[in-house]
């Protein structure tokens, strides 16, 4: 999350080209759809600019570096005057624990026939690393590892010594405005995105009912999509957030209304001084007592608890 942000956060202001999206659609000429993760042009927009970013890759780069080969095929969906770019570059960007791997079969990839693209002008291979400046704040740094691209002043940036340096403030921010990218997250991290920044915290209150309705539209109207304004994208998926909401319900923590997507929220849960801790505990017992895939125990009263309200009295009006 945070790497596909810091870059992104080097086009915010135009000034080493214009951010056209995130898993933006664009299409080769036999019409194959390529979604690469972040999408630049530059120059004008007469040049395109892609990154791959890989978190993880383990044993199958060989296979990552190969499957760049089609993003240099992408020719028409740029968001340009008239739709296609002059030619395209792609910088793959990897951990840095993984680099020197990478670096290796990608020499080696290169040899072969058929893999020029691994050598050429347009293609480089970045790392990213964290680390942490005197006052001990953190910081990201963008280093260059192999090749280069032709976006001559982002070069120069990432050329310089230490690499770009992505500093905590910036961090900070976008890891508050943008908690999600389009992989699905674990089920924990979303019911804790949930508990501290979504579900309504009323202290005079047992409880409260709330519909997954109201639920998503809370979540993606604190977090709205921000990597391209032109799509109908959301940065958090409703699946996602009905997954953490059953989740929840398996284990306990909450009531389900009886044939509908309404939830009762205890005021307890949300009071939890480590939600997190509590949550992952929760996941451990539920799986050691379930040797055939289902959750043994008391079952869960679905019944409201005295003294709870619904979403209607909590925020005082109709929705």
């Amino acid at each position: 999350m945070l790497v596909s942000s810091a870059i992104y956060d080097l086009f915010r202001d135009g000034v080493l080209g214009k951010f056209i999206g995130e898993s933006h659609e664009l299409r080769a000429e036999d019409d194959t759809l390529l979604t690469p993760d972040i999408t630049t042009v530059h120059d004008h927009d007469s040049k395109g600019l892609l990154f791959e970013i890989k978190y993880s890759i383990g044993s199958s780069a060989n296979d990552v570096l190969l499957r760049q080969r089609e993003y240099f095929l992408a020719k028409t969906g740029w968001r340009t005057a008239t739709g296609t770019v002059g030619n395209v570059d792609v910088v793959l960007v990897c951990n840095a624990e993984d680099t020197q791997t990478v670096h290796k079969v990608m020499k080696e990839l290169a040899g072969q026939e058929g893999n020029d693209f691994l050598k050429s002008e347009g293609f480089a291979l970045w790392q990213w690393i964290m680390g942490s400046a005197k006052d001990d704040r953190e910081v990201m740094y963008l280093q260059p590892i192999a090749g280069s691209c032709r976006n001559a002043l982002l070069e120069q940036r990432i050329r310089a010594p230490g690499g770009i340096r992505i500093p905590d403030e910036v961090l900070r921010f976008l890891r508050f405005q943008h908690a999600f990218v389009r992989d699905k997250p674990p089920v924990q991290y979303t019911i804790l995105f949930l508990l501290q920044h979504v579900l309504p915290k009323d202290p005079d209150k047992l409880g409260y009912d709330i519909p997954l309705e109201i639920v998503d539209q809370r979540a993606n109207g604190f977090f709205p999509p921000w990597w391209e304004s032109t799509e109908t994208t959301k940065q958090v998926k409703r699946g996602w957030i009905k997954e953490a909401l059953s989740t929840l319900h398996s284990l306990g923590l909450i009531q389900k209304h009886p044939g509908k997507e309404t939830y009762t929220i205890p005021t307890s849960l949300l009071e939890k001084k480590e939600p997190l801790r509590l949550i992952c505990r929760k996941l451990i017992q539920s799986s050691q007592r379930r040797p055939r895939g289902r959750i043994s125990g008391g079952r869960v009263s679905r019944r409201a608890s005295r003294g709870t309200s619904s979403l209607e009295q909590f925020f005082g009006q109709t929705h």
